[in-house]
């Protein structure tokens, strides 16, 4: 099933480890009283709070928690108590416990770049989550985390009067007094001695200001002045990270915004606006630190003996395990004179792909308006009549175009690629390299009314372009055919299994986008199932009847009834929902298989690990269990650093995990995105996480809903807001196009 051209087997370390008996043996009754304290007060069904009552040790209170049936809760509240636990030790023990991202600190902090206000810094935490028992051990995953902070977070009081004349805003903040992390959403000046408006939620108003006294965060003098002065007080609403219907409101001065890739959006959003100093340069310090620090996020055999040698007094690794190493055959596309892949065709390293690429008219379309006659010059070299594209056979019509005018009339500069690329049927477009990256989503949306497809490339240098073109053909390769891509060939195969899916979640407040877009058959043919809502009801997950429904509508659209079919299906993450009652929905010829897939969750290294090979890994890893990887990147020093934690849900045909592992590695295989974090994921899983995304970053992105109102306001009427309509133009240009899943690759 995996074709490869050399298979060994390789000793691997998994970051995992379990308490020494020291930890364990600790007393557990003040841990058990907080807890149990926590799960009354929250009002939680608790049918083991009797077993954890009876705890004594802290290993008693991990092993009476196992009892919550919901295996997700209890892992959750054994990873709390955990926390708690090594947050007291820190106080008697040399480890340093980092309360802010609640894990241990096992790296000095470095300052990564210095300001005239403030520096950058990071350090190197590790967070512990519970995993699983190892017989009456608990299993402890190390995840490594390299947050950035600054050496002093910024005022909200100090920023008050630009984040007041912002209308909506999404920065993440602690409070200070109570040492509360929490997202800002509004500033505003707000006479507090003035009683709340009194409505049905809120039959009894207070002020403001009297909450303010009652909690400690004003004094009665400052009140009295406020009231005598009739001056506003600056406050600041904030909603917890999980809930966005919550909003608390506290004194600006008590606020801090740390340190996030929220400050980078916040610019993006704002490209005309002229920042304050003090803001402008924390967020390009931002910029600059999480460049440098992704070179350090990669898991090294010297990283784990510097983990072992901080926290080798409290705990043990698990030992190393063994995994089957297979070096993958290379699909290349047939070329004229490359003579390194005919070599690789020779030595059974690489394959040729015959897929057929029928291509339609083709705009290249370049921002010459913002750019030099040399840059364009060098730019456009790269899809010369004699270059790798060129040979592949994409053709262009080139279309100059404005990025400026592209954002704030979106419609005619779409309107104009068509006209000037007669039957356009996809897109390259090139954006300028600005330190405020343009929102090309409106042009992409109007682009994809138009059914043409999309792709975007920020044209920086020769240097810096180079590389992308490799990338860029994988991705024109995947969207720009008119004719139907195959993703399988005689050398990959998803048997015993007639089709393979996926199911991704994309979170964010209160709103779930729950994609369930892409099915993959025997043959390799690929097809969407979109929902009529973007909506989902239940948090994280979709309803067993809406999955039913959806797997019923593929059985039928694909083959006749009678026929035993067996479904694969792919869930990104942990699997929430109830799988069985799913199947109950079924025709009893329909087998239905579930694997969640946890993607990256397991940092590996191994003095054993290839590097600079295309290759895959597997290894059991307890019962219905098992970890793989495909080395997915280029370059000679890239190697695994992370494996994917595969779990057994349901296995009706009790196929044996191997056989799963290969199938997963086949499926890999066939992925033809480039982003580091899901380039090595099955494609099913890897296209529907990707779908998740982009359909969540555009419905909410407030510049496009704006513009669809303003442009479409009767369509979006019928459609029954932006985001539907937004939603609805999606589906249709996914459903209606070869190879349109891939929109978001």
């Amino acid at each position: 099933m995996i074709h490869s051209h050399d298979t060994e087997q390789v000793t691997i370390q998994l970051y995992q480890l379990t308490p020494k008996p020291e930890l364990l043996d600790l007393d557990g009754e003040h841990f058990r009283d907080r807890l149990l304290s926590i799960r009354n007060d929250s009002q939680q069904p608790a049918p083991s709070n009797e077993a954890i009552a009876e705890a004594v040790t802290v290993g008693d209170l991990m092993h009476a928690l196992a009892t919550i049936e919901d295996s997700r809760t209890a892992a959750r509240n054994i990873t709390q108590v955990f926390q708690w636990v090594l947050a007291d030790q820190a106080s008697q023990t040399q480890l340093i416990w980092d309360p802010e991202h609640k894990g241990i600190r096992v790296s000095d902090i470095a300052v990564l770049k210095s300001g005239e206000y403030r520096n950058i810094l990071t350090a190197m935490v590790a967070q512990l989550r519970f995993d699983r028992f190892d017989g009456l051990l608990p299993v402890f995953t190390v995840m490594l985390k390299n947050p950035l902070f600054f050496s002093e977070n910024l005022s909200v009081e100090e920023l008050g009067q630009f984040l007041e004349d912002r209308r909506k805003l999404y920065l993440p903040v602690l409070d200070q007094k109570l040492n509360f992390n929490a997202v800002l959403r509004t500033v505003t000046g707000k006479e507090v001695y003035i009683y709340e408006q009194k409505t049905r939620r809120n039959p009894n108003p207070f002020r403001i200001g009297d909450r303010f006294i009652e909690s400690g965060r004003m004094t009665q003098d400052e009140y009295q002045e406020l009231e005598r002065n009739k001056t506003k007080l600056r406050v600041a609403y904030v909603t917890p990270y999980n809930d966005a219907q919550k909003h608390y409101c506290y004194p600006a001065r008590d606020l801090h915004v740390v340190a996030s890739d929220s400050l980078l959006r916040l610019e993006n959003q704002n490209p005309t606006i002229e920042f304050p100093e003090l803001l402008g340069e924390a967020i390009a310090l931002y910029r600059y630190a999480k460049t440098a620090i992704r070179s350090q996020m990669d898991a090294r055999p010297e990283l784990l003996k510097h983990l072992q040698s901080v926290l080798e007094d409290h705990f043990e690794l698990m030992p190393a395990i063994t995994a089957e190493c297979h070096y993958l055959q290379t699909p290349r596309f047939r070329l004229k004179g490359r003579q390194k892949i005919n070599e690789e065709i020779k030595q059974g390293k690489a394959y040729y792909t015959d897929d057929a690429l029928i291509l339609g008219n083709n705009a290249l379309c370049y921002p010459t308006t913002e750019s030099s006659e040399d840059k364009e010059k060098k730019f456009l070299s790269f899809f010369s009549p004699k270059s790798k594209v060129a040979q592949l056979g994409f053709e262009f019509t080139r279309v100059p175009y404005s990025a400026k005018l592209a954002v704030t009339e979106p419609n005619k500069t779409a309107e104009r690629i068509r006209n000037e690329c007669q039957d356009c049927n996809a897109a390259l477009v090139a954006w300028p390299s600005w330190s405020h990256l343009p929102n090309n989503k409106m042009l992409e949306f109007e682009l994809m009314r138009r059914n043409i497809a999309v792709q975007h490339v920020i044209n920086e240098n020769f240097k810096k372009d180079a590389p992308k073109i490799s990338a860029l053909l994988k991705g024109m390769a995947e969207k720009f055919p008119v004719n139907e891509v195959s993703h399988s060939d005689h050398f990959r195969s998803i048997t015993p299994f007639d089709y393979a899916l996926g199911l991704d979640v994309s979170r964010h407040g209160n709103l779930d986008i729950a994609s369930f877009p892409v099915v993959i058959d025997a043959s390799g043919r690929v097809s969407c199932t979109f929902s009529e809502t973007p909506y989902t009801s239940d948090k994280e997950k979709r309803s067993p009847d809406e999955i039913a429904q959806v797997l019923n509508r593929i059985v039928k659209d694909h083959k006749p009834e009678g026929n035993p079919i067996s479904l694969l299906f792919l869930r990104d993450g942990v699997a929430y929902e109830d799988y069985d009652e799913v199947a109950s929905y079924l025709p009893d010829n329909v087998s239905l298989t579930v694997v969640s897939v946890r993607k990256n969750l397991l940092n590996t290294c191994s003095d054993e690990m290839p590097t600079g090979e295309f290759y895959s890994l597997f290894a059991e890893h307890g019962e219905d269990r098992f970890v793989f990887g495909i080395n997915a990147r280029q370059g000679e020093e890239s190697k695994i650093t992370r494996l994917h934690l595969a779990e057994v849900v349901r296995n009706p045909l009790g196929v044996d995990t191997k056989t799963l592992g290969e199938v997963l590695i086949s499926l890999a295989c066939q992925n033809k995105t480039t982003e580091v974090e899901i380039a090595s994921l099955p494609f099913p899983i890897a296209y529907a996480d990707r779908m998740a995304w982009t359909i969540r970053d555009m419905i909410q992105d407030r510049e496009l809903c704006r513009y669809v109102l303003n442009q479409y306001p009767e369509e979006v009427d019928e459609a029954g807001g932006a985001t539907l309509f937004i939603y609805n133009e999606i589906r249709r240009f996914v459903t209606s196009r070869a190879n349109g899943y891939s929109f978001a690759i």
